[in-house]
């Protein structure tokens, strides 16, 4: 609506939006959040989580029911597409929902939790433009590996930012031994995330075409 600059349209949409947030739960959540802090005793702890289960639950159902009112977007002329690929390896959905919510404007995103299917991911053409690996992502039947394995495998096909939890010094160390080209936690702002991203897979270009024709980056 903004972009065809219908401003009716617009403010229409906009206080859809500030309802659903203001009278679904969102509000409800955070007071909810706030009560469980100090809360030992496990009976009222578990009572607490159950009433903010409810609350989180009716948000969602309310905001997925607003998306549901709004208009498909405008279709772009087909055309070839310079949008980079991104792969995510994260098992933490609230990472990869942010990730998504924050990158997913400027590019084509391929999510996993699973090492696994990561590596499937980079077996054909084309492969991804970087990826973002979290070097916690836990294992079981499905994920045998760790966040360095992936790193371990995919170091020549792809350049690897990782993002992880862990900020010590040995896990920076150990990530970048493996492969990786930028180590962040968790914490960084996105807008720092985004910049490293685009850096990474620019000298990772720019490596590559040197590599061919052996020029010595000094």
């Amino acid at each position: 609506a903004l972009q065809q600059r219908d401003e009716p349209a617009f403010h229409q949409f906009r206080h859809a939006l500030t309802g659903a947030a203001m009278s679904a739960g969102a509000k409800a959540i955070a007071k909810t959040c706030q009560a469980l802090t100090p809360i030992r005793n496990p009976t009222e702890q578990a009572a607490t989580v159950e009433k903010l289960k409810n609350e989180f639950r009716q948000t969602r159902e309310a905001f997925l029911a607003l998306l549901a009112t709004l208009p498909s977007e405008t279709p772009t002329p087909a055309g070839p597409s310079t949008t980079k690929t991104i792969l995510v390896v994260e098992d933490n959905v609230a990472t990869r929902l942010a990730l998504e919510a924050e990158l997913s404007d400027r590019y084509r995103l391929l999510t996993t939790e699973n090492s696994t299917a990561a590596l499937a991911l980079c077996e054909g053409e084309p492969v991804p433009n970087a990826a973002i690996v979290d070097l916690n992502l836990g294992f079981s039947d499905g994920n045998p590996r760790s966040g360095l394995d992936v790193i371990r495998h995919l170091k020549e096909k792809v350049p690897i930012l990782v993002l992880t939890v862990d900020s010590s010094p040995e896990a920076a160390e150990a990530a970048l031994r493996a492969g990786a080209w930028v180590f962040l936690s968790k914490s960084v702002p996105f807008a720092l995330l985004r910049a490293n991203l685009e850096t990474m897979m620019a000298r990772f270009e720019e490596a590559n075409s040197q590599a061919s024709s052996h020029h010595l980056d000094i």
